[in-house]
């Protein structure tokens, strides 16, 4: 490290002096030094380079001549920073133009330090420097004419515009990046030298022109970088296209008007599309899915493919689209939306169960069984709060995927609502399946699948009280009037009984009489009944026969009615009540009613 300046003696003297005398000297160097008058530089002895170097750095003046160059110019290819930055100040001092290419270099330094000072110095007299500049521009060594095009941005003025775009087709791409960000620090995008470049018949000098004119990133320029979009040059194409990038949403809707024209040649569609993948904006949406029925299969597949690359940051979008489009575009986004997989998506695609189209529930189901039970608490709520087609489709979807909340509340409560639909929507096997992978408890699963019988038969049971109750069925008509009269008389009897126990306890002859002739209703209601019994032997033996197999198939399935009606357990006794009443059948009636003909038949 250079040593501190304080700490060293600068001077020049003979070699063949004596310690003594050089002592002597350097007392006299420290006098000159605090005085801070010229000194004379000493660069080709190891001894005081140091301190020459420390000298500079503080801001000393030198006496400095021709002989010296050549130890300022080793200065400048030092490694260290500090002994360059010593080295440019040395030879701005010098102020002959034979260091002024030193200087220029010395402004293309690595080092911030050593390179803001050579600059500043090329600011401070810009026309001096303009020829060393520009002499960098001609050598073979593209960095170094890189580095002419960046000091030029020193010199500024529009009359520089011309050269810098005159290296828009240099051979080498590093060369041509830095003529354009030189032209954008010189001037604005309204440049006339400019403007004329983009209409360069040099396909290598217009492409760069419309790279510079993006990063202006004016979207006043969208129309500009779209019209180009037409170029049979590719590279023209390409910069366009970056440059319409640059833009954001501001040019979407130059880019959107180019791409759904289907006048425009395929090579702007597709030019306008690509960009419009770049952005990925949802604002792109809607066009996009109007252009997958585009009559152009190439167009239609480009926009499929665009479509693919959203991410969750398109669900508000496609949301609002789904709510909003015909049904193509339904389809389109909850396909999407399935695609994309974002969780964000499954209120949406839950309540698409309930769309009219077959097609688009028929997607939203493909989409929700993907996300696996993470969609569960989506469809769950079809089932509370969606029509008859979620509702259906979400029982379905759970029991495929064995969620045990069809049978069991999250607060542990019998699922009423879903079992009931549950088993009104599944087939026995079905069911069964489901009950057992669900590992549902075994007595709660024997109660539910005889529900499900129960719910099955209760059809045709309540079909045949309807042939009964209309007379239809003469057989059955009579056995049920025979049925009804036994029942009632059976009940009057037993009204009669409690008069005649009032009798007993009160003596009262009231009580006696009333007993008596509720005892001759009763009578009278048991001659009813063998009446309907006398008609059914007097009919003919093919209307018994018919006749007889109804009623055996009647009195089996009121039977299975009324005994899981009483089998069933207390927990699951609410979903009983829900399961008969869908069928429209009373299993308390029926209970009832056969406790009472088993009574009177013992």
């Amino acid at each position: 490290m250079p040593v501190p300046a304080e700490n060293r003696v600068m001077v020049k003297f003979p070699r063949r002096f004596s310690s003594y005398y050089a002592l002597l000297l350097c007392a006299a160097a420290v006098l000159i030094l605090s005085c801070r008058s010229t000194i004379d530089l000493v660069l080709d002895d190891p001894t005081f380079r140091k301190d020459m170097v420390n000298a500079a750095l503080q801001g000393e003046k030198f006496n400095i001549t021709p002989e010296d160059y050549p130890e300022i110019r080793r200065l400048l290819g030092e490694n260290h920073p500090d002994y360059r930055l010593a080295g440019v100040i040395i030879a701005i001092q010098a102020d002959d133009e034979a260091l002024y290419p030193d200087i220029v270099d010395a402004a293309l330094d690595v080092n911030l330090d050593v390179s803001e000072t050579a600059r500043e110095a090329i600011r401070e007299n810009p026309e001096t420097f303009r020829p060393f500049i520009l002499n960098l521009l001609d050598v073979d060594n593209p960095s170094r004419r890189a580095g002419g095009l960046l000091l030029l941005i020193e010199l500024g003025g529009e009359d520089i515009v011309p050269i810098l775009i005159g290296y828009f087709n240099d051979p080498d791409p590093n060369v041509r990046n830095q003529a354009s960000r030189s032209v954008r620090e010189i001037t604005d995008r309204n440049n006339p030298f400019l403007r004329d470049a983009l209409n360069n018949p040099d396909p290598l000098t217009a492409s760069i022109a419309y790279r510079t004119l993006g990063r202006y990133t004016n979207p006043d320029d969208a129309p500009v970088f779209v019209s180009a979009f037409a170029s049979s040059e590719p590279d023209i194409r390409r910069e366009a296209q970056l440059a319409a990038l640059h833009l954001g949403d501001a040019g979407l809707p130059f880019l959107h008007i180019e791409a759904a024209n289907p006048g425009k040649p395929y090579r702007v569609r597709l030019s306008a599309l690509e960009v419009i993948q770049g952005l990925r904006s949802t604002g792109s949406l809607t066009l996009l899915m109007v252009l997958l029925d585009d009559k152009d299969e190439r167009i239609s597949l480009k926009a499929e493919t665009i479509l693919g690359t959203y991410g969750s940051e398109a669900i508000p979008a496609l949301a609002k689209l789904y709510g909003e489009s015909t049904e193509a575009n339904r389809i389109h986004a909850v396909r999407l939306m399935g695609e994309i997989g974002a969780p964000s998506a499954l209120p949406i695609l839950a309540s698409a169960l309930d769309d009219s189209s077959p097609e688009v529930r028929r997607i939203a189901i493909e989409s929700l069984v993907r996300f696996g039970d993470e969609a569960w608490p989506a469809i769950r709520s079809r089932i509370a709060g969606g029509g008859p087609l979620s509702r259906e489709i979400a029982v379905a979807i759970l029991r495929k995927q064995s969620d045990p909340w069809l049978v069991t509340q999250d607060n542990g409560k019998p699922n009423v609502t879903a079992l009931l639909l549950l088993i009104t929507t599944s087939e026995t096997e079905e069911l069964t399946e489901y009950l057992n992978r669900a590992e549902i408890p075994r007595l709660k699963t024997e109660t539910i699948i005889s529900l499900k019988e129960a719910w099955d038969i209760a059809e045709e049971f309540a079909e045949l009280e309807s042939l009964i109750a209309g007379g239809n069925d003469p057989y059955l008509y009579a056995w049920r009037q025979g049925e009804i009269y036994s029942v009632a008389a059976r009940e009057t009897l037993q009204r009669s009984f409690n008069e005649l126990h009032e009798y007993f306890e009160t003596r009262d002859p009231a009580a006696l009489e009333t007993a008596g002739k509720i005892r001759a209703e009763s009578r009278r209601l048991e001659d009813e009944a063998r009446k309907q019994k006398e008609k059914i032997e007097n009919m003919s033996e093919n209307v018994k026969i018919v006749g007889e197999v109804r009623l055996n198939r009647y009195r089996g399935m009121r039977e299975l009615l009324v005994r899981t009606w009483e089998y069933t357990i207390p927990e699951l006794r609410p979903l009983a009540v829900a399961v008969y009443a869908d069928r429209g059948v009373d299993p308390e009636f029926l209970a009832r009613e056969s406790a009472l003909l088993d009574s009177q038949a013992k």
